[in-house]
């Protein structure tokens, strides 16, 4: 079974390509270990659930993933990526600042003039 689990913050927006007829989103997620040191890996997400992500997370974001390993060779070097099949949105600045933007927007009506 190839299944990996991570919760942490993404340390940049999504990155949007086209690779044929798939579209692409790719980003790094920075991840706390247990001797409080961070470790970066890169995810990437693939069509409607990609634009999803890139659409209400960024830079900052907190989120939780579920994927598997994605190991490629390029230019005779090996890169690893996860391949998100699962997410749950944590919070973050993108969600926050949509939060305070429909509370500006609610508070319109309680102005006196």
């Amino acid at each position: 079974m190839n299944s990996c689990s991570f919760t942490g913050t993404l340390g940049k927006d999504w990155e949007k390509r086209e690779a044929g007829s798939t579209t692409v989103y790719n980003n790094s997620m920075a991840i706390k270990k247990y001797d409080k040191s961070t470790m970066w890996i890169n995810i990437k997400s693939f069509g409607k659930q990609g634009e999803v992500l890139a659409q209400y997370t960024g830079k900052g974001s907190q989120l939780s993933i579920e994927s598997e390993i994605d190991i490629n060779e390029y230019k005779e070097k090996w890169y690893t990526s996860f391949k998100i099949n699962k997410f749950t949105f944590c919070g973050g600045k993108k969600q926050e600042q949509q939060q305070n933007n429909n509370q500006t927007e609610d508070n319109s009506d309680d102005i006196p003039f």
